[in-house]
């Protein structure tokens, strides 16, 4: 069925699975038994780990007939199959009968509809076989990635064989020189150390010296091994400081003098006859490093570690015991011996840079019998497992060649890394955000594809085919977020690196900010203000509010315009979730600790780099970032660990505490909670500041219907609502906005005046302040009842503030929309004062445009279709000239000028316009509510075109033209007759200053303020 469907490529499947098919039903039977319940890809245009749970669940179970019927359904066009075939980019004339038969008929030269296009343009012939490679390898590193280490069977015959091989060998011999330097080291082992040294002394080779290292034992270790050098003259014994098994053994190493060297812990046993066999199979195959077989020992089972592997093996992880490996004397030293740093997995290390000089083999002899038991005074219960990934990280980042490569960065070039694991949709999300807002800039893009799934593996290949700014490096396993950042960071190519989240969204103009402020040299690391997805913010820098606790994010929960108040603040810290560096302190650093898992290794590099250089760290409060915190798996799972970690490192040694940061903020912490964590993080109570620190007689909190998100930046409301709170902070008022969905966070219990902006949005009340209502549009939704909850409300309509204070009881004012006079102003009429933005808009215009004739409109085409007005000017032969989505289908190309146009961009366009088209919606045209792009054009001093609104001509008297009908509209649109009906330049030029005297938000916010200082006089 698979088949037929045309859902199965065979050549795809087939490098995936690692084998060839004789024919297409045998491989689409393999994959139906094998791939299905783990999501494999077997077509390269379909992940089925990516599909919606409905899908994903009959997939697992092959339920081949319910996945086909599922993606026949007209649901199946809202969903991306695959990041190279997503329905939703094809137009409806291009879907067949349904999505299904249209991708499995598609052309392999056709353009692929792509989820993430990000300039590109792909056919299937063009990418099935790289990604097929890519799809082949991938899978090869995560076989290796599952494969196990051990075996059941016994490996009697492969031994029988080699004993009887080497049984008649003869072993080089040096005088006064032993063939074996078995190197032990010991710490506190006093009553169980012997059997060790017995298993060495009795073995079947005899030419050995035991190097038995006391790493500072302190309970009577030291006698032990005075007594067993006395008996026997091949042990010798050493003595260090307590420093650890890598600087004993290193110890060890340096006083051995046989041509092998072996290593036993003391708290093991070899059969007697490994060295003979192991050394034997060694000199007749001429081998620098071999292992041998472990033998593991618990309640559930015996197993043997049996693995045959080498380094690529080893990076993935570790199958070589230290007590089963001999490597020749002259090797062991070009490896350079142990890592002292590490206090775990040692022998892992070691082993991957013995395998980069010679790779070690495995000889078939058994080693140790190794008992799996509950020994708490082992090292691998003593310390974190966490060990791993530093070194994996270490040995794939390779910082020795990192830092030997600095020189040839390319200098002004700047590094984006993200690390991510399984969330490709997400990662291919942040990706695009970052080539579409970093413009202008030489920006690369170095992906972790830090172990994720096969299928989410080979998803962001896919989505990211292509890019030639863009690269990804794969990681076997999850190095966690250290290591996967560290890695993308050895890959990497800039002189500036910025390390981003995957779960991030920059947006516009986010870079530049940030490589002002490194060009400060104390300044060591910069990071963007980070918001949540409801545009409230998530970190604003790191801050220490009290000796000795941990740092917390400053602002959190806190509107975005908060940030503002502390964009000159210096930190201590900042988070790594987005943040900017130089290239070359991050490798003197040696980048993230990876000893911490996703937590904390953020504040502790940026504590290292402090005690380093000095210095600080900022916020560039005007480089935004979303970022969608705890989106990918896992993320939150080791926190108590993390700072457990952390306070043993920098205990006594923290900042803080930090309380300026607040007063700054117009904050002060009123009491220090905590939360229920163990090594517990403060959870302060925060109020408004008193006496100097207090900011602003009230705090406003204005509630903006407007999205959050870039979608959000780009609405009318959003520039209405700053141009207000700029007017109120003038008014000698703390003022702050919040978007639809954050009108009620907890952080707004701190607020004053809760300022409600009536659009979509309902406005809801907050007990304890003063509750404004002003209805700017959208009256049709506005209740008697919502009009009750308010303390103060207000209306841009005085027929419909005279009719709701009648019904209602209340009095509701009179409150006309605004515009700001700092934006849109007239022209000055003395060429010395040309405005710059009007001369770079000039610039700017598209060709076919006559400045100061054209009939403009500004304005999205509703989804119920065009606006009216657009419509009868063209009907009325007006060269009218459009702005705004959706247009597309209603007009002429040559009309349509462009989806979006730049609110700073808007005056220039009203100045050098022959006449500005208005038209209101249908419920605001019967209310009376007056639009503001008719305040922001007459402010600019253009002329007005508009249909009839209820108390129009009251307000604005002859200065705003209406019309009724297409032959209205042409006399209107006639330049001919302009001056005689809008006025002379001068005219219109007296009318727009008295417009921004009347009519500006300075004049609004007076208004209410007072309101409020009345109303609060009174008692509220």
């Amino acid at each position: 069925m698979l088949i037929e469907a045309g859902l199965f490529d065979m050549a795809f499947y087939s490098s995936i699975a690692g084998r060839q098919f004789k024919t297409e039903k045998r491989a689409a039977r393999h994959y139906v038994m094998r791939g299905m319940r783990h999501h494999a890809p077997c077509h390269p245009l379909l992940m089925p780990g990516a599909l919606p749970l409905r899908i994903r669940q009959s997939w697992k179970h092959a339920e081949v007939a319910d996945v086909i019927r599922e993606l026949r359904k007209p649901s199946a066009r809202k969903f991306a199959w695959s990041p190279l075939f997503d329905p939703r980019a094809l137009a409806e004339s291009d879907i067949d009968q349904d999505v299904l038969t249209t991708f499995a008929t598609w052309d392999r030269d056709r353009a692929l509809p792509l989820a993430w296009s990000m300039g590109r343009t792909l056919t299937l012939n063009a990418v099935s076989d790289d990604v097929a490679r890519i799809a082949a390898e991938l899978m090869v590193v995560r076989r290796r990635r599952r494969m196990s280490r051990t075996t059941s069977k016994s490996p009697v015959a492969d031994i029988s064989a080699l004993k009887e091989r080497i049984a008649h060998a003869s072993l080089p011999s040096d005088e006064g020189r032993p063939l074996v330097s078995v190197v032990m080291p010991v710490w506190n082992r006093a009553e169980i150390m012997l059997p060790a040294v017995r298993s060495v002394l009795n073995q079947t080779l005899t030419d050995v010296e035991l190097v038995i290292v006391d790493d500072g034992s302190t309970d009577g270790t030291a006698d032990v091994l005075r007594e067993l050098a006395q008996a026997d003259e091949r042990v010798k014994p050493l003595e260090g400081e307590h420093r650890g098994v890598s600087a004993a053994r290193n110890i060890g190493l340096g006083h051995a003098t046989g041509r092998f060297i072996a290593f036993l812990d003391s708290d093991n046993e070899w059969r007697s006859d490994f060295l003979a066999t192991i050394v034997g199979a060694m000199h007749l195959d001429g081998l620098d490093a071999a292992y041998g077989i472990v033998h593991l020992v618990s309640d559930a089972g015996d197993e043997f570690l049996t693995f045959e592997g080498g380094l690529d093996d080893l990076l993935v992880r570790n199958h070589i015991d230290m007590n089963a490996l001999v490597v020749r004397a002259e090797i062991a030293q070009q490896v350079g011996g142990f890592d002292e740093s590490l206090r775990r997995w040692v022998d892992h290390d070691f082993a991957i840079r013995l395998a980069r000089v010679a790779e070690p083999r495995l000889v078939p002899v058994v080693a140790v019998d190794y008992r799996q038991d509950a020994d708490h005074d082992r090292i691998t219960n003593r310390e974190a497992g966490s060990w791993q990934y530093v070194v994996l990280s270490n040995n794939w980042c390779r910082w020795d060649l990192v830092e030997s490569s600095m020189a040839e960065r390319v200098a002004g070039r700047v590094s984006v890394l993200i690390p991510a694991y399984h969330e490709y949709e997400m990662t291919a999300r942040a990706v695009e955000t970052v080539l579409q807002c970093s413009a202008g800039h030489d920006v690369e893009i170095v992906v972790t594809d830090n172990g994720s799934y096969g299928w989410a593996s080979i998803g962001l290949t896919e989505a990211l085919y292509g890019l030639p700014n863009v690269r990804i490096a794969y990681a076997p396993t999850n190095l966690q977020f250290a290591g996967g950042s560290n890695l993308a960071f050895a890959r990497s190519t800039g002189d500036t690196v910025v390390f981003l989240n995957n779960d991030t969204e920059v947006r516009d103009g986010w870079l530049q900010p940030l490589l002002d402020r490194l060009q400060d040299p104390q300044v060591r690391g910069v990071q963007p203000l980070l918001l949540y997805g409801d545009d409230t913010i998530q970190a604003a820098g790191t801050v220490f509010p009290a000796q000795g606790v941990l740092g917390m994010h400053l602002l959190a929960g806190f509107s975005r315009d908060d940030a503002a108040k502390i964009s000159d603040q210096k930190f201590a810290a900042v988070t790594a979730a987005a943040v900017a560096l130089r290239a070359e302190e991050v490798v003197e650093m040696r980048g993230f600790d990876p000893i911490f898992i996703n937590g904390m290794e953020d504040i502790d590099l940026c504590l290292r780099m402090q005690e380093r250089w000095g210095g600080h760290f900022e916020v560039a409060t005007d480089a935004v970032v979303t970022h969608l915190e705890s989106k990918t798996p896992g993320r939150g799972r080791n926190i108590a660990f993390n700072r457990g970690i952390f306070y043993d490192r920098w205990r006594g040694r923290m900042p803080g505490p930090d309380t300026g940061h607040f007063a700054a903020a117009g904050l002060e912490i009123a009491k220090l909670g905590v939360d229920v964590l163990p090594h517990p993080a403060p959870r302060p109570l925060l109020l408004r500041a008193s006496g100097s620190d207090r900011i602003g007689e009230y705090r406003w909190s204005i509630k903006n219907p407007a999205n959050p998100g870039p979608r959000g930046d780009k609405w009318g409301d959003t520039h209405y609502i700053a141009a207000l709170r700029d007017a109120l902070v003038a008014q000698g008022q703390d003022a702050v906005s919040l978007r639809h969905g954050a009108h009620a966070v907890p952080t707004t219990t701190i607020d004053d005046v809760n300022l409600v902006i009536r659009g979509l949005d309902r406005g809801y009340a907050h007990p304890g302040q003063i509750n404004v209502l002003w209805v700017i549009s959208h009256p049709e939704l506005v209740t008697e009842n919502e009009i009750a909850e308010f303390d103060l409300v207000f209306a841009a309509s005085r027929g419909w503030a005279a009719r709701m204070s009648e019904r209602t009881g209340r009095d509701v004012r009179v409150l006309y929309q605004a515009t700001d006079p700092e934006l849109f102003a007239p022209a000055d009429p003395s060429p010395a004062h040309a405005s710059p933005a009007d001369a770079s808009f000039a610039d700017a215009m598209p060709s076919g445009i006559a400045l100061g004739r054209d009939v403009v409109f500004v304005g999205q085409a509703r989804p119920t279709g065009p606006r009216k007005i657009v419509m009868d000017a063209l009907a009325a032969g007006l060269d009218v000239q459009v702005w705004g989505p959706r247009w597309g289908t209603h007009i002429p190309a040559e009309h349509w000028r462009g989806e979006f146009l730049p609110n700073d961009q808007l005056a220039p366009l009203y100045r050098a316009s022959g006449v500005i088209l208005n038209d209101h919606h249908a419920d605001m045209a019967a209310h009376g509510f007056i639009a503001n792009r008719i305040f922001d054009a007459l402010a600019a001093g253009a002329r007005v075109i508009s249909d009839p609104v209820d108390g129009l001509d009251e307000v604005f008297g002859t200065a705003v033209q209406t019309y009724s009908t297409v032959e209205d509209l042409r006399r209107l649109g006639d330049p001919a007759g302009w001056d005689a009906i809008f006025g002379s330049d001068e005219q219109r030029r007296d009318r727009a200053l008295q417009v921004a005297a009347e009519h500006s938000f300075a004049a609004r916010a007076r208004t209410l303020v007072d309101a409020v200082r009345e109303f609060d006089r009174r008692g509220r």
